[in-house]
């Protein structure tokens, strides 16, 4: 057990703590920030994090998703009433372990009923997250210009007339359009973050980056987030499509969209690759960069695919 992790832990009032591990239960869970605590009769997450504002709203909004029911996990309060250990720059906080597992393999059995689920889930906790007020506002997602600053810098960058007329494309819709309804959002809802049990949701992990934008925002995060798991198979792109139907039917069962909102998922994929684009662009990652340009000229390229999909 590493001695520095089991000095943070002197924090909190634990029983006896057996076993520390860098968290890695699967491959989705191995960021080097979290660490699985095993105590007499108990299991924990130690989490490491950089000292931020959503840090502190996360502390604030995770009691209260908790008592609406929505399956999170509170941090625990330190001997002195702390919400996290500030040590070398990081922040630590410690929660309660969440049963459930990290789906590694989407497009096997049950795929569309895992769809629903997800989209039931993500419906319950944006309704939830619409009940909750905090005293500062936390900063809040600008779609229309995050895809304009990608095609500036696709265009600097020379990239392919695919992937700039796709970003154009997509910049011009939103500017065209009724504005997208924000609320508080998940902001990091993609497959590594929620938990199934019997493909049915029961955890919602790392709420570190939430932030107010369009609830769609979220509900396209997962979908994109399995989409990279199925460019450059065939048979995985066509399982991906009849994701999307059970996906969206699932939210509206719980919490209906706007005509607005519906018309604009497909182009809200787009805008989460330009966010990808622009950030793996500006990093100089290349291969980041060859995957977002791919899967923005493949969904640029079946939007009706898509639209057909989701609504049909």
């Amino acid at each position: 057990m590493e001695t520095f992790i089991i000095g943070v832990l002197s924090n909190w009032d634990l029983d006896e703590v057996k076993s520390v591990e860098a968290f890695r239960s699967d491959r989705y869970r191995s960021s080097g920030n979290a660490y699985l605590v095993q105590c007499e009769g108990s299991l924990f997450v130690l989490k490491r994090a950089k000292p931020k504002d959503t840090l502190f709203q996360m502390f604030t909004v995770l009691p209260k998703l908790y008592k609406r029911d929505v399956p999170v996990a509170v941090p625990i309060p330190t001997r002195d009433g702390r919400e996290a250990v500030f040590l070398n720059g990081d922040s630590y906080y410690l929660v309660p372990f969440l049963h459930g597992t990290v789906i590694s393999d989407h497009f096997g059995p049950g795929m569309e009923r895992r769809s629903r689920s997800f989209g039931r889930a993500l419906a319950r906790l944006h309704v939830a997250l619409r009940q909750i007020r905090l005293s500062d506002r936390p900063t809040e997602i600008d779609l229309q210009d995050q895809v304009r600053a990608c095609e500036s810098r696709a265009r600097e960058y020379d990239m392919s007339l695919s992937v700039i007329a796709a970003l154009r494309e997509t910049s011009d819709t939103l500017s065209a359009s009724a504005a997208l309804p924000t609320q508080l959002i998940h902001r990091d809802a993609h497959a590594s973050n929620v938990l199934f049990t019997d493909d049915e949701v029961s955890g919602w992990l790392d709420f570190e980056l939430m932030t107010v934008g369009p609830r769609v925002f979220d509900l396209g995060y997962y979908s994109t987030s399995l989409l990279m798991d199925a460019l450059g198979d065939p048979e995985k792109l066509e399982r991906w499509l009849l994701t999307l139907g059970p996906l969206v039917s699932g939210y509206q069962a719980v919490d209906r969209l706007s005509e607005n909102e519906c018309a604009l998922i497909p182009y809200v994929l787009l805008a989460i690759e330009a966010v990808f684009l622009s950030y793996y662009l500006r990093i100089n990652d290349k291969g980041g960069v060859i995957q977002n340009a791919r899967a923005l000229e493949w969904i640029h390229d079946n939007l009706c695919q898509i639209r057909d999909a989701m609504f049909s």
